[in-house]
């Protein structure tokens, strides 16, 4: 069963002639046929959603030029890999900054 929460319909409603629209986080399991009207739509937030997936008439959008459809647990687990890529670099130079010292 598709979800169309009301808090989602009613930003869809007011977004006028907005470039921006942000339905993150408002429980939608399928993208509100709404959106295809707003042609002038340059950046959607559609994260954090229950989406499974994004339809093809997301083609009719055609001045979007950010889309944002991840999920909370996708962005902490590129947090934490760019972290550990961090870390990992700065060991790597603390070592060679060692290995420089005893060769010296």
């Amino acid at each position: 069963m598709a979800t169309h929460n009301r808090e989602a319909l009613e930003r869809i409603a007011v977004v006028g002639n907005k470039t921006n629209l942000n339905l993150g986080c408002t429980g939608l399991s399928v993208v509100p046929d709404q959106i295809w009207a707003l042609t002038q739509l340059s950046i959607l937030y559609i994260s954090n959603n229950q989406l499974d997936f994004i339809p093809p008439e997301i083609s009719v959008l055609t001045n979007l030029t950010y889309l944002d459809v991840c999920t909370e647990e996708e962005k902490r687990g590129k947090e934490e890999k760019r972290k550990r890529g961090k870390e990992e670099k700065r060991k790597r130079g603390k070592e060679e900054k060692r290995k420089r010292g005893k060769e010296e």
